[in-house]
């Protein structure tokens, strides 16, 4: 795919001196539309959420992947206006969501369903979150749907494509999606790419 040699460019000139995450070529090719990608991005808040959101693997962000009718990657995801030019729904390029993540820190999940549409309907779902220009929201307001974190987003999304709940009843609250457990239950997601569980990619972007 022509867009893996541009997978670690463009990075932005405050992150240029950290190391950013890329995918081997290997990696890309196992993609489905509807995959979740999760990731630890820059600064103070990604930090404190990567601390704290996960007890085994320091992600601070997820999104959903689609792929065009050119076979490129993007990934919609949601983020305060803070840290982006547009507040809420956002539609970037897969390499420019890696050029925001720190090295070796993205892992990729996939939905476990016997519908081999479930993918394409995830997608769609988050195609619809996106084109309605959700805000973000910034209170973490779970009981509010006219605005979206970004787990409250992925929320959203599944409940809307496929009628199913991520969260037990139990653990519906604003704590339990504010954390990124729901996307790890092994009753719903099977593990695509990890690499906070690899050594090191078996191949070097450029």
């Amino acid at each position: 795919m022509l867009f893996l040699g541009r997978m670690c460019r463009g990075t932005s000139k405050y992150y240029e001196r950290q190391p950013v995450a890329c995918l081997d070529s290997g990696s890309c090719a196992r993609l489905q539309n509807g995959d979740v990608i999760l990731r630890h991005g820059f600064g103070f808040i990604s930090n404190t959420i990567a601390k704290y959101a996960h007890d085994k693997y320091s992600v601070s962000h997820c999104g959903v992947l689609i792929q065009t009718a050119d076979s490129s990657w993007y990934v919609i995801h949601t983020v305060s206006n803070s840290l982006a030019k547009i507040d809420g729904m956002q539609l970037v390029s897969l390499p420019k969501f890696l050029s925001e993540s720190h090295e070796n820190s993205i892992i990729i999940q996939r939905y476990v369903s016997q519908d081999k549409t479930a993918g394409k309907k995830i997608a769609r779902s988050a195609w619809n979150y996106y084109q309605q220009k959700i805000p973000f929201d910034d209170e973490f307001n779970f009981d509010d749907s006219t605005e979206f974190f970004c787990t409250e987003m992925i929320w959203h999304v599944f409940k809307n494509a496929l009628n199913v709940n991520l969260l037990k009843l139990e653990d519906e609250n604003d704590y339990s999606i504010m954390n990124f457990a729901m996307l790890f239950d092994t009753l719903h997601f099977t593990t695509i790419v990890n690499q906070f569980d690899e050594i090191k990619s078996s191949e070097l972007c450029k």
